[in-house]
């Protein structure tokens, strides 16, 4: 059987965006529900992952990058050079004390964040088409999963017996994971609501996307974790706020209003139900003035992490924070320890690049704009959790925005003619 070049690319896109967003937390539900290892299954999800990257880097015919695509290969290969310098020299040359196995770090760092950003930044020749599938697939696949970890923990749980701070989370999978799971599930879903541009309604699509907004809903708000709520909420603000100078705009913010009040409600009412400290983690960071224990602790993180750096400003001091064996939680402030002066400044600069080239793609109203939604959660993420060797999402939605805005989908045209190609 030979398959078209638009059917192989959509395959393999479609299979990249599903593992990335929700093959982890699939992972670790399955690994309760059939009894298996899931450090076993986690690696082989991690192996699949690589087969798909290298088959679409396999396939790349090298063309010179145009003057305006310079600058980010500048900045994504500079920064991934010192990083990779810094992992080999701690990780094997010098013998740091590190919490994990070294061979993990550089496991994760190349096989799971630098290579599927490269396959997706390769990917920019993909069509409306192609992404219009991608999205579908990957609404699927996150709904499939956040309804598969929603499953296991309420049958492993008494909830008559949950207290006050308890938060959804699996064996497996932390609340700050299954946050983030429900947070892009609210993103994809909402976005396929407010941007629809089939003529006449469906009903069964719409109440598939509504379905599918609930569930995501349920798990944000189950989870308890403030980084997810904050980075969703900032998502579907930056959406709002692009829409409100177009036709219906202030419709669709008012939409998001509603969402994000709608939001509330659930996590009020969920707390009050079944025990989850929704909102009450969120009111005592208020009224402690933003400084409740968990709080503390990452910011404390930070501040050793930032004096590290600034001892060591031009090459940077350690991968980890020296003291607490820990990454800080931030990763802007992880670059500059990490690389120093030069790897945090390129790393900034990429950071930067990535938010401009996601307003660029919702202010033109492309239909690829979840992507860029996606990668704006990703990146307020990153500035509350996560490190910068196991942060895949973050490095490979970064790499996605890129190719998608140099692809040229970045216009309702593009949307246009490919439906007018289906009629």
């Amino acid at each position: 059987m030979i398959w078209s070049k638009e059917k192989l690319q959509s395959l393999q896109l479609s299979f990249l965006f599903g593992l990335t967003l929700a093959g982890y937390p699939a992972i670790a539900a399955m690994s309760a529900i059939l009894g298996f290892n899931n450090r076993t299954g986690s690696i082989a999800l991690k192996l699949l992952l690589l087969g798909v990257c290298a088959t679409m880097l396999l396939r790349w015919r090298w063309r010179y990058p145009r003057s305006d695509q310079l600058g980010l290969w500048f900045l994504v290969l500079f920064f991934w050079l010192l990083y990779v310098i810094r992992l080999v020299w701690d990780a094997y040359l010098v013998s740091s004390l590190l919490t994990r196995d070294p061979h993990d770090y550089l496991f994760f760092a190349i096989g799971t964040c630098f290579i599927p950003m490269l396959a997706f930044m390769i990917s920019g020749g993909a069509n409306a088409r192609i992404f219009e599938k991608v999205r579908a697939v990957s609404l699927a696949s996150v709904l499939l999963s956040s309804a598969m970890v929603l499953w296991v923990y309420y049958q492993s749980v008494d909830l008559s017996a949950a207290g006050i701070g308890s938060r959804l989370g699996l064996e497996a999978l932390n609340p700050i994971s299954a946050g983030h799971l429900g947070g892009s599930l609210v993103i994809l879903s909402s976005f396929c609501l407010l941007e629809r541009r089939t003529r006449g309604r469906r009903p069964i699509q719409d109440a598939y996307y509504c379905f599918a907004l609930a569930v995501g809903m349920v798990l944000l708000v189950s989870s308890a974790s403030r980084g997810p709520v904050v980075a969703t909420t900032f998502a579907l603000c930056v959406y709002g706020v692009s829409r409100l100078d177009r036709k219906n705009g202030v419709l669709n913010f008012l939409a998001v209003g509603t969402f994000f009040l709608a939001g509330i409600w659930l996590a009020s009412l969920v707390e009050s139900k079944l025990g989850f400290s929704s909102m009450s983690r969120i009111i005592n960071l208020i009224e402690m003035g933003g400084s409740d224990a968990s709080a503390s602790v990452r910011l404390s993180l930070i501040s050793a992490a930032w004096d590290q750096f600034l001892s060591s400003p031009l090459f940077g001091s350690g991968l980890e924070e020296r003291y607490s064996r820990f990454y800080p939680h931030n990763v802007i402030v992880e670059a500059f320890m990490a690389t120093g002066i030069f790897g945090g400044i390129a790393f900034l600069a990429l950071l930067i690049a990535a938010s401009l080239y996601s307003w660029r793609l919702l202010i033109k109203r492309s239909q690829s704009g979840w992507i860029a939604m996606l990668c704006i959660q990703y990146l307020i993420a990153g500035q509350f959790s996560g490190s910068l060797w196991g942060n895949s999402g973050m490095w490979s939605l970064i790499g996605g925005v890129f190719a998608v805005s140099q692809s040229g989908l970045n216009t309702n045209r593009y949307f246009v003619s490919a439906q007018a190609a289906r009629h």
